[in-house]
């Protein structure tokens, strides 16, 4: 018997009432012999209750003797009273937790293997329909998630764009989507488009012939490394891909150096095609006598963006016409006559992006005036590593107001302004100049590489840092620049002497090699240079230097000489005015990213060997709007480094 509380008053007698009789000598009547006694009697739940619990606590005070101790008695030494999980023992002591055997357990210990076979079918079958009804109700579920109430050409749509923009395909992203719910597992396996995307580098030759076959109609978009394939992938990937030309939209093709793809294209219709990549990048040979006749002189009607690396093409304008992107690169056999290309350029009345990289022209630069290209659509403009002629004869005959981009690239010899930069192209660079810009000089030599960034990004290779200091500046207008010096450069001091008067250079950096006394001292002597800045000081505007190598011996010394001179009150040389302060010295490397550990070095013996020293004078010249940086890390006013 199991009563889930305690009981009290009259409830206590009937239930001593009723052991007594059960559990007495047996009595006839007549010929009735008495019922089995009762040998178990459990109080409250089988539930865990602690000893602080006040139906365990209070026990022996108010249950015990009570009338307790007589109903244990009747059951007897074969009986169990249990209260609250306890098992109570003949001395009313409560002992421990009582462990309960499941029936259905204790009935397995009489099985034999025949009926545990036809229990664990049975029990399959169950679990087989409790798994289907889970499926069931879960889906109906899903129909409430507020993604799923979307129609379905949107969440299509939405799955089309998180692919595309993680460069995902069908071997994984629509598996996954597959995998989240019935419909969308339904929505994926039945929207071709989701399978229209391939890309053999993630992709199994398996995985693409069924997302080929999945994609029935929709126009394919392809992304195929021939070059790295083995032959057999290669030759069923060609089998394959080649039988749907007729679907291709955007494809992009790296060659090297295998062919045969060419003549199909060159045979082929292709009346979707709007975007093509063709490159045999790393590969320095074109193994044909004559240019590809791209198309075999027939363009596909929607072709509008045509990208073209290492392979020489038929430069006509009939077949490019409708281009709105072109970009041309690594042809340096059969390339183009500069005539041949203006051709092309003339007839793109829409062309919105031209790219040319290292791409050597037939023929050279022409020594006649070119006719001006008027191109009103175009809006980013690149050329990289061409000849300074060409550069100059191109930008010269390309008239694009809109062109609010760019790129160049260029090693000049020569002084750019003579060569380059001519007033010929000054239709294209006087509105550029006006735009904000950085502009720094990188010194390794023997070349001196001149950066402008902003929305035009020109680097240029010079061998005459006065070229370097009188271009950049005239690219920068009083746009802010910045001069690195990096190697064993043991003119230092003569470079930094050359751009001592430019009063746009903010900030000076020295390489781990470089050499810094004489730069030191120059930096810290009025009147060292002549130089024509109003100050009369050299690097009047100077406000961030960065020195990446070791400062050892006397440099620290013309180091806080140049602080002092820079640092202090105004120091009047007839009616000179003192340079800006320094407001920001870097020692180490400061890159991005780099955190060295706590362990390293110059971190761990900061305070032992290189503070106080002489840093706590840097420190306390640069002022409390000064930053010093050590390695990375800031030096505060009191010696700690800080991340």
């Amino acid at each position: 018997m199991s009563i889930a509380s305690a009981i009290a008053g009259d409830d206590q007698e009937g239930l001593l009432l009723m052991l007594q009789r059960r559990q007495g000598a047996s009595k006839a009547q007549g010929d009735t012999q008495h019922p089995k006694p009762l040998r178990k009697l459990e109080f409250g739940s089988d539930s865990w209750y602690p000893e602080d619990d006040p139906v365990i606590a209070n026990f022996s005070s108010t249950y015990w003797p009570n009338y307790l101790d007589e109903a244990r008695r009747l059951l007897g030494p074969e009986g169990e009273l249990i209260w609250y999980g306890r098992v109570v023992t003949e001395e009313g002591v409560l002992g421990d937790r009582v462990v309960y055997q499941d029936q259905n357990d204790a009935e397995l210990d009489d099985k034999i293997p025949s009926q545990c076979d036809e229990e664990i079918c049975i029990l399959r079958s169950v679990q087989k329909a409790l798994e289907l009804r889970v499926a069931l109700v879960c889906q109906e579920r899903n129909t409430f998630a507020p993604i799923n109430t979307l129609p379905p050409e949107l969440l299509v749509n939405i799955f089309s764009i998180a692919t595309r923009n993680n460069r995902i395909t069908v071997s994984s992203d629509n598996a996954a989507l597959s995998l989240v719910c019935r419909y969308w597992n339904s929505l994926v396996s039945t929207t071709p488009s989701l399978w229209a995307r391939v890309d053999e580098e993630t992709m199994s030759v398996a995985m693409i012939i069924r997302a080929i076959e999945k994609s029935q109609n929709a126009p394919l978009e392809l992304v195929c490394t021939w070059w790295a394939l083995e032959q057999a992938k290669r030759d069923a990937m060609l089998n394959e891909l080649f039988r749907h030309t007729h679907r291709w939209r955007e494809v992009s093709l790296a060659l090297g150096d295998i062919h045969q793809p060419l003549d199909v294209i060159n045979t082929s219709s292709m009346p979707l095609l709007e975007s093509l990549s063709l490159s045999v990048h790393g590969y320095p040979g074109w193994v044909r006598p004559e240019p590809l006749d791209l198309f075999g002189g027939r363009p596909p009607p929607r072709l509008q963006k045509l990208y073209i690396g290492g392979i020489p093409v038929a430069w006509n304008p009939t077949t490019l016409c409708h281009l709105t992107t072109l970009s041309m690169s690594q042809i340096r056999q059969l390339g183009p006559s500069l005539e041949q290309l203006m051709a092309v350029l003339s007839a793109c009345l829409d062309l919105e992006s031209l790219s040319i990289s290292e791409v050597s022209f037939s023929g050279g630069a022409s020594t006649s005036s070119p006719n001006p290209i008027h191109m009103p659509a175009l809006k980013s403009l690149v050329f990289r590593t061409l000849t300074t002629e060409i550069t100059n004869i191109l930008l010269a005959s390309i008239h694009a107001p809109n062109c609010i981009s760019g790129e160049l690239y260029c090693d000049v010899l020569g002084d750019p302004l003579q060569t380059l930069f001519t007033s010929e192209v000054s239709h294209f660079f006087d509105h550029i100049r006006s735009h904000p810009s950085t502009g720094s000089i990188t010194c390794v030599l023997p070349e001196f590489y001149i950066s402008r960034m902003g929305p035009w990004n020109l680097t240029l290779s010079v061998k005459n840092i006065t070229f370097a200091k009188d271009t950049l500046i005239w690219l920068s207008s009083s746009s802010p620049i910045r001069i690195a010096i990096h190697g064993l450069n043991m003119l230092t001091a003569d470079i930094l002497a050359v751009i001592a008067d430019t009063e746009a250079l903010y900030q000076i950096s020295f390489g781990s090699e470089a050499p810094v006394s004489d730069a030191l001292t120059l930096l810290a002597t009025y009147g060292s240079v002549p130089v024509s800045t109003p100050s009369g000081w050299p690097f009047p505007g100077l406000e961030e230097m960065s020195i990446a190598g070791d400062i050892v011996g006397d440099d620290w010394e013309r180091l806080l000489l140049m602080l002092q001179r820079r640092q202090g009150a105004p120091e009047t040389q007839g009616d000179a005015q003192h340079p800006k302060p320094l407001r920001r010295l870097v020692f180490g490397l400061d890159w991005p990213g780099y955190h060295p550990g706590a362990d390293e070095p110059v971190i761990a013996n900061f305070s032992s060997i290189y503070w106080p020293n002489r840093l706590d004078e840097v420190r306390r010249l640069l002022g409390p709007e000064g930053e010093l940086k050590w390695h990375g890390k800031v030096v505060t006013e009191e010696g700690v480094l800080e991340d």
